[in-house]
């Protein structure tokens, strides 16, 4: 018996990658506005994926740059896919930023 798209769709919201196909059913079962705060502004960025402690010294870097607290600081929009061009962007973007504020978690 197949799955409801309701049930199958809340599974997959909790996917932090779900495939196309997975990511077609969210679209037609959950509001444009909770996949755009799930996917594209909360959670860790792809760019920090397989290094989250990275992430962190990014937030304090940044916060301590622009004197803010760094759970203010957060990554969003396409920074957060998975794209080849878009992690070697955001990798050179992370080391001109680190290298310009001193931090010790680096």
């Amino acid at each position: 018996m197949a799955k409801d798209p309701a049930e199958q769709a809340y599974e997959f919201l909790a996917k932090d990658r779900p495939t196309v196909e997975e990511f077609k059913t969210l679209l037609k079962h959950v509001s444009f506005g909770v996949l755009a705060k799930r996917y594209l502004s909360s959670g860790l960025p792809f760019v920090f994926q397989d290094q989250p402690h990275k992430y962190l010294a990014f937030r304090e870097a940044v916060g301590r740059l622009f004197n803010v607290p760094p759970q203010h600081i957060a990554v969003m929009g396409s920074a957060r896919l998975d794209s080849a061009q878009i992690r070697a962007n955001m990798k050179m973007a992370i080391r001109s930023i680190l290298t310009t504020v001193p931090t010790w978690i680096w």
